[in-house]
């Protein structure tokens, strides 16, 4: 073999044989030996996807299928839930909306450049409430900013300059109830906090409470 012919052939050899499992053989009688002995050994050593018995492989058609049926099976399971949330209100015939509630609440108010104490009892309707925190919640938040929130809400429709807002606890706790027996919220902890999260039913219907509606202009009317 010329010197040229062999340098072909060592680079031939070094390009298969990079990366790749590699046995040399010098009689073709070898080779069914060879391949009988490397193939499970390279089984083991290198346990891989494609490594699977005919017998034992899956039907991806029938795994698709399968997933897909799942898919629609939850999809309905969930439809069912949130119809069972909306009814479930309606059945208990629960306050909303327009409905009030009574807040008891204190303050200190800023007056004539003293400072009173004042406490007293506000009527504010479901809806006022829920639009008050709805935005708050659409991603999540602490109990305590809620609390605070509604505090200082709650307030303003009586005062224009006061500090420390506080309703009473009791009622905070009502409004916590009644939102969640309507289906608006929903909670999770974290720790020692607890936070207000607005359900999928409690979005539908802020957004339904907030958003801006087209108005009809007779004048421009065909």
């Amino acid at each position: 073999m010329s010197p040229e012919a062999q340098d072909k052939l060592e680079k031939f050899r070094n390009k298969v044989t990079t990366g790749r499992l590699v046995k040399f053989w010098n009689d073709a009688r070898e080779l069914p030996g060879l391949v009988a002995l490397s193939l499970p050994k390279t089984i083991k050593t290198y346990p891989a996807v494609g490594w699977v018995r005919g017998n034992q492989a899956t039907d991806n058609t029938e795994l698709l299928k399968q997933l897909n049926e799942l898919r629609q099976e939850n999809d309905k399971l969930e439809k069912q839930i949130e119809e069972l949330r909306s009814s479930k209100s309606e059945i208990l015939d629960l306050a909303r909306g327009d409905d009030k509630i009574l807040i008891s609440l204190k303050c200190e108010v800023v007056n004539n450049g003293g400072i009173e104490k004042n406490s007293w009892q506000q009527k504010v309707t479901w809806n006022n409430l829920f639009k008050c925190i709805g935005p708050k919640i659409l991603n999540g938040e602490n109990e305590n900013l809620i609390f605070d929130i509604l505090s200082e809400y709650i307030a303003s429709r009586k005062y224009e300059n006061f500090i420390y807002p506080e309703i009473d606890l009791t009622d905070f706790e009502q409004i916590k109830i009644q939102f969640l027996s309507l289906g608006y919220i929903s909670f999770d902890s974290i720790g020692t906090n607890s936070y207000w999260e607005i359900t999928s039913e409690g979005e539908r219907y802020l957004l339904e409470t907030m958003s801006i509606k087209r108005e009809t202009d007779n004048n421009d009317a065909e």
